[in-house]
């Protein structure tokens, strides 16, 4: 390859195929089996480096794609419906985006000091995802310890649980707290089972570049994706990883434990078992709280050991749940009545004139654990929108029109508590419908916010409120966005459309067509992210008006409503089983992301910008595809320009060929690369969202002040910067860079009507076919002649 310009092509959301990506897809006319196929030439059939089979070797421009897309989209395998079970995992991505969300990150981690802004930031991020985790695990002991083994006393309710679970209503186990114990397997087992797939998943950030691929340690940073580290986070996710499981336990472990030292006090010897636990389950969740803060977590640094830290952590946890299991099981005190007498008595399905069926006796302290986790939240959500939520709006960088350039900082830097808040409502979601589904199927189908046998926890009945009106604001949110969308298409129409009309009829078709590509590439580049915000303030709004209402201890609706209390209770209870479907349709959803092109290059597009970061903050939530792909395409890429230079294979110069997420993951990697690898590197951007998406939610990456970094990187002695992005007004998914690059806009389609003798219309590209264009090909064709115009003449192997 020596003398020759190698074009290094990375694809985007889409998942396209190395043939499309190399331009040898089946032609008309071509006989079967006679194109050019794709041959792996590095790399494997998940991730791999593809060329085509009949490339010619003296060409002085050599195309060869990377296919990253099966470590996010699948194949249309087995593989996916795994991966579309990781979207059940959408709070916990959310909540771990907030970290990378913060507008004053320091460019070099070293620099971030305990009390500054940016790491109390960060502490109350993690904090915050830390107590995520503790609401999931809050949902599944109401489900085990609350709803099945304390309220689910006799056959007729056990027999609705899959299994063998009427053991629980009669005999020993029916005595003392001992139903307990068995239901506190629940929580415990949803715990193991999701450390366990987070423990499959640790070979994504045990992906690390063959040499050491970023500065030195003397060498200044500007830029946090410079760092070295960033990528090699395999030791820190599984420090986390102990902190969530170990607190999460502690926490389903307390409210068994409370609810039974509230009912029956300990004394005596009894005593002497139970504060000893009780301690080292709060020491369990408060050393966590403070280890969040500590460089064993917030530092990266690759596969660094556990420490002592952690194990800590976990004995405590291990030591507090055995502990808790052990008081479950011991009989009934010397103080109070016994246990099985607080519980509601059997035939309270058939009959709730039985004595005691009329009054709530679900399991003590259950709901006052839900109200202060959800006020603690709002209230680490409120500390962090202070801290970071300065109302900075970035300028306009390029040398657009103001409308046509980013509106600045994503909701006035309050992108953290953003992120963060929708993950937390969503997450309320989730436990919400998981808790009223139980209850609704133990109660036999009978309404649980009425009167029911299985007491509903009342924040459920509040959340099922909550949830219609985020619903109606939602829905508000669409129809503003449809609203702009119509004006900004009849703007564009206008704009193609001549005063005189003198466009054909076919003519003005196409216009429309032309214009509703170009309405979109308007709505998502200047009103999304707004749209986004109001959504998500009036979230703020219900959450809070939610609260309070749940702090009141008010129910809702009485156990018999009548006249107005009846349509609250329907309302209620509408959003309570919406909120039950919500796991099922974003599992739905996200099973149609990995097997559909369509909603893949629509919804595909935030499902790949959110599990682009690394899981910093969120150990739980699914795996950083750029954990393997940033070190990997490093790797090819440096590789091949170390090689000697007698050596065939050497390109004198690299191309990277980003499209649309492919973009991003090419920037990451020039900020990897060391300096004296950057002469030889030439930036293609198309399809991009690097300013009007990256730049304005994660400032402190690609804000108007950190990607220049990469026009720095990218500008020879002559000051010839050597990045072009391109762009199209009817890409909805690509806009201008604005950070100092060669801009180039794409014209699409070529014309309204065909011409020229051909038939067909000029075909609207959007977001796809950006290397097919003329003004893509001039430039490549302009690159490589500066990129060889030094070498005489290609060498061949002796």
């Amino acid at each position: 390859m020596a003398g020759q310009v190698l074009e290094l092509r990375v694809h985007g959301v889409a998942n396209t195929a190395p043939a499309s990506m190399l331009g040898i897809g089946p032609q008309p006319g071509d006989p079967p089996g006679g194109n050019a196929r794709p041959r792996l030439v590095a790399g494997n059939q998940v991730t791999g480096f593809y060329r085509s089979s009949t490339a010619d070797p003296d060409d002085p421009l050599m195309v060869e794609a990377y296919s990253w897309g099966q470590l996010t989209s699948g194949a249309r395998t087995v593989k996916d419906l795994r991966r579309a079970l990781w979207t059940l995992l959408l709070p916990f991505v959310l909540a771990n985006l907030a970290l990378q969300a913060r507008p004053d990150i320091p460019a070099d981690s070293r620099e971030e000091r305990w009390r500054s802004r940016p790491a109390l930031a960060a502490w109350l991020v993690r904090l915050f995802c830390l107590s995520l985790t503790m609401t999931f695990a809050v949902a599944a002991t109401g489900v085990g310890v609350d709803l099945v083994a304390w309220q689910c006393v006799d056959a007729a309710c056990l027999a609705q649980i899959p299994g063998p679970w009427g053991f629980l209503g009669t005999g020993w186990w029916r005595e003392g707290a001992r139903a307990l114990a068995v239901g506190l397997l629940a929580p415990l087992g949803v715990l193991a089972l999701v450390g366990f797939l987070t423990w499959r998943t640790y070979h994504y950030e045990a992906e690390l570049p063959v040499a050491p691929a970023g500065p030195d340690e003397a060498t200044p940073l500007h830029n946090p994706l410079q760092d070295p580290t960033y990528w090699c986070g395999e030791g820190q996710v599984r420090r986390l990883a102990v902190l969530h499981l170990a607190s999460a336990a502690a926490v389903a472990a307390a409210i068994p434990l409370g609810a039974v030292i509230a009912m029956d006090p300990p004394q005596g010897v009894r005593a002497v078992l139970v504060w000893p636990v009780v301690a080292v389950l709060a020491a369990t969740v408060a050393l966590s709280v403070a280890v969040l803060g500590h460089p064993y977590v917030t530092r990266r640094g690759g596969d660094t050991p556990l420490r002592p830290y952690g194990v800590g952590v976990a004995v405590l946890a291990a030591v507090g749940v055995i502990g808790t299991l052990a008081v479950l099981l011991l009989p009934d005190g010397p103080a109070g009545t016994p246990l099985a007498d607080l519980r509601p008595p059997h035939g309270c399905a058939q009959d709730r004139s039985i004595a005691g069926c009329r009054e709530d006796r679900s399991l003590p302290g259950y709901d006052a654990v839900i109200v202060w986790l959800g006020a603690f939240q709002i209230l680490v959500l409120t500390a962090l929108a202070v801290l970071t939520g300065t109302g900075r709006r970035t300028p306009d960088a390029g040398p657009h029109k103001p409308d046509e350039g980013p509106a600045g900082i994503a909701w006035g830097g309050s992108g953290p508590t953003v992120l963060a808040g929708l993950g937390w409502l969503l997450g309320l979601a989730y436990s919400a419908g998981v808790l009223y589904w139980v209850t609704d199927r133990l109660n036999h189908g009978a309404t649980p916010s009425g009167r029911s046998a299985i007491t509903l926890p009342v924040p459920v009945m509040w959340a099922g409120l909550a949830i219609i009106g985020v619903l109606a604001v939602a829905v508000v949110v669409a129809v503003r966005a449809w609203i702009v969308f119509v004006r900004l298409r009849r703007q564009s129409l206008a704009q193609l459309v001549p005063p005189g009309n003198l466009l054909s009829a076919h003519e003005r078709r196409r216009a429309r067509d032309v214009a509703t590509y170009r309405a979109l590439h308007h709505l998502i580049g200047e009103h999304s992210v707004r749209l986004v915000g109001h959504l998500a303030a009036a979230g703020a709004v219900l959450a809070l008006a939610g609260m309070a209402a749940v702090v009141s201890g008010a129910r809702p609706v009485s156990t018999d409503p009548e006249g107005f209390g009846l349509v609250v209770k329907a309302v209620a209870d509408t959003g309570d089983t919406l909120a039950g479907w919500l796991p099922a349709l974003v599992a739905g959803v996200g099973l149609l992301v990995y097997r559909n092109d369509a909603v893949r290059r629509s919804v595909g597009m935030l499902w790949d910008v959110a599990t682009f970061w690394p899981r910093a903050a969120h150990p739980l939530a699914p795996p950083s595809y750029a954990e393997r792909a940033v070190p990997q395409l490093q790797t090819r890429a440096i590789g091949l320009m170390a090689l000697p230079d007698n050596d065939v294979r050497r390109p004198e110069a690299i191309i990277l060929s980003g499209h649309s997420q492919g973009a991003v993951i090419c920037a990451a990697v020039i900020l990897q690369m060391p300096h004296q690898w950057h002469r030889r590197v030439w930036f293609f951007s198309y399809g991009c969202q690097l300013s009007y998406l990256y730049g304005r939610v994660f400032p402190a990456y690609f804000g108007p002040d950190r990607l220049p970094v990469v026009i720095s990187t990218l500008t020879g002695p002559s000051g010839r910067v050597r990045w072009t992005n391109f762009w199209r007004e009817t890409d909805p998914l690509g806009w201008p860079v604005n950070a100092g690059e060669r801009e180039l806009w794409v014209a699409d389609p070529a014309a309204l009507r065909p011409s020229g003798g051909e038939v067909a219309d000029p075909p609207i590209h959007n977001h796809s076919g950006y290397p097919d264009a003329p003004e893509y090909q001039r430039e490549r064709a302009e690159v490589v002649a500066l990129a060889t115009a030094a070498v005489p003449a290609p060498r061949h192997e002796p």
